[in-house]
Formats: C-alpha cells, sequence, structure tokens
C-alpha cells in the first residue's frame, strides 16, 4: 500500500508539472485548474481533478500530524492521473480517430444510383454537393419519408428521379457543423452534447481543413450520432 502512496504523489506530481509547462506558469494545483477552465480535458475531468488534488492535501497533511494511514490510494485512482495527464499533453483528436472516405452525391445524381450506394454501403447520412459546392447533409430518414410521402400520392417510379427532386427545401438537411481534424474529441463531446439539448438528434458533424467545402476531397471524415458511444470511449476513464 505505501507503494500506491508513493506513486499517487509522483503521479499527482507529474501532473502538476504538465499544467504547469501548459499555461507557461508556476503556481498552486487549485489556481492552475481554474485559470485553465475553457481547456477541455480540464472541463471534462474538472471533478476528478478536484478530488484527486483534495486527497493529495489529505495526504501530505496527515504525513505531518499522525503516523498512521487514514487514505490510501487505489490503482484505479493512480491510472485515472495517468490517462488525463497524457489527455492534457496530447488529447485524442477527431482526424485521428474519425478520418475516413465519405460517400457523397451531386445533386443531379439519379435517385437510383443513390439507393444503390445506401444499400451496399449501409449509409445513414452522405454530404450533397452542387456547382457551388457542399448543399447539405441528406439522411436515411429523408429518403424515407420522400418515398412514403410520393407513395401515398401513387408516385413511386423511381427511373426518372434525381436526388434534386428528393431534396426540395432546407429543411430535408441535417443540421451539421464543419471543424477542423486536429479538433478534439472533447470539443467534439461538446457539441454533441450542446445539439442534443437543442433537440437536434440528427446533428452531424464533418471533418475538414477546408474553409470552404466546394468538393467530396475537400470532407476528411463525418462523425454521427452513431459514433458518440465509440467517441465517449475514447475520451472517458473507465
Amino acid at each position: 500500500m505505501n507503494n500506491n502512496m508513493e506513486e499517487f504523489m509522483s503521479e499527482f506530481n507529474r501532473l502538476h508539472d504538465v499544467l504547469q509547462d501548459k499555461i507557461g506558469r508556476s503556481d498552486d494545483f487549485y489556481t492552475l485548474l481554474k485559470d485553465m477552465e475553457n481547456d477541455p480535458v480540464i472541463r471534462r475531468y474538472k471533478d476528478e481533478l478536484h478530488v484527486i488534488r483534495k486527497l493529495r492535501n489529505i495526504l501530505v497533511h496527515e504525513k505531518k500530524t499522525i503516523d498512521y494511514d487514514i487514505a490510501i490510494p487505489s490503482d484505479k485512482v493512480i491510472e485515472q492521473i495517468k490517462f488525463i495527464r497524457k489527455q492534457i499533453i496530447q488529447p485524442a483528436t477527431a482526424g485521428k480517430y474519425f478520418s475516413r472516405r465519405v460517400f457523397s452525391f451531386n445533386i443531379e445524381d439519379s435517385f437510383k444510383r443513390l439507393l444503390y450506394f445506401v444499400d451496399k454501403n449501409h449509409l445513414y447520412q452522405f454530404p450533397i454537393f452542387d456547382e457551388a459546392g457542399l448543399r447539405g447533409i441528406l439522411s436515411h430518414n429523408g429518403i424515407t419519408n420522400w418515398l412514403a410521402h410520393n407513395h401515398s400520392k401513387g408516385q413511386v417510379d423511381l427511373r426518372d428521379v434525381l436526388i434534386k427532386d428528393i431534396v426540395t427545401d432546407e429543411e430535408t438537411y441535417l443540421d451539421y457543423e464543419v471543424i477542423a481534424t486536429n479538433t478534439t474529441l472533447f470539443d467534439v463531446e461538446e457539441l454533441f452534447s450542446n445539439n442534443l439539448l437543442k433537440g437536434r438528434n440528427q446533428y452531424v458533424v464533418l471533418l475538414s481543413d477546408k474553409a470552404d467545402i466546394r468538393k467530396w476531397e475537400d470532407i476528411d471524415g463525418i462523425i454521427t450520432p452513431w459514433d458518440v458511444p465509440h467517441l465517449l470511449s475514447l475520451i472517458q476513464f473507465e
């Protein structure tokens, strides 16, 4: 158990050093956390970091007043400090974990072509382009709604239907946001959480380092609501 005590103090000091390096000055742990509250990793683990700080203070004070241990840091606490320290040094980014080919379509493409790729590749969200650039993100639900609406009117002949016939208004498209590939996953998680609070449960994120997405090659990846569980597994300490 004494080994845990020593390792905890050592890891705490390493974490303290990282915080000082990050902000560029020496200060006490509490002040550093307060001044770094806008850092995405600190925001995510603020409560845990304050618990760790209080535990450290108890252990230091304890050694000065009594000659026996009243608190022993667990292995999990020590591993959590290591995890947080590594994330502060090099936080997980959207580009590292979610860069991938994104199937995109032109607004003049046939609807049958889109359906073929949707079925073959199990697509649920897909960017739509016109001659000016990115028009919006069409969803699996958007297609279903269009089919249901036209079936009710007896219009389901798809031979001459183009994608532009489906996306007739802005409500057809999903809410989306474009972020840089170096955006941290902690920031991405906050984007999804904030949009969920606003009732946007079909919100998606596109990855691009371009200021203006003009063609499909400008898109480096996509993060959808289906990806959120995996995203959380990457930034949560278990």
